[in-house]
């Protein structure tokens, strides 16, 4: 359930534009043709795809959740 909080991610107005940019940087990186580790070893080249989206969906709901909360922390402008 955690692709579902992040497509969640996307829609919530308190995460800042710039991490809902960076969280697309995944996705990117999963379909692009150039990889760290070349596709052409079955097992081998898609599990730095696994990795790198796995990672970047976890880092980006951990950033969200930081910006909320210091948003959250932050006084009120009058």
């Amino acid at each position: 359930m955690m692709v579902f909080r992040w497509l969640k991610l996307f829609r919530d107005p308190e995460v800042p534009g710039f991490l809902k940019l960076l969280a697309l940087l995944p996705i990117a990186y999963t379909v692009m043709p150039l990889d760290a580790l070349p596709d052409l070893v079955p097992f081998i080249g898609w599990t730095d795809d696994a990795f790198i989206l796995l990672a970047g969906v976890a880092w980006s709901l951990k950033a969200a959740e930081r910006a909320k909360a210091r948003r959250a922390r932050l006084p009120v402008r009058t």
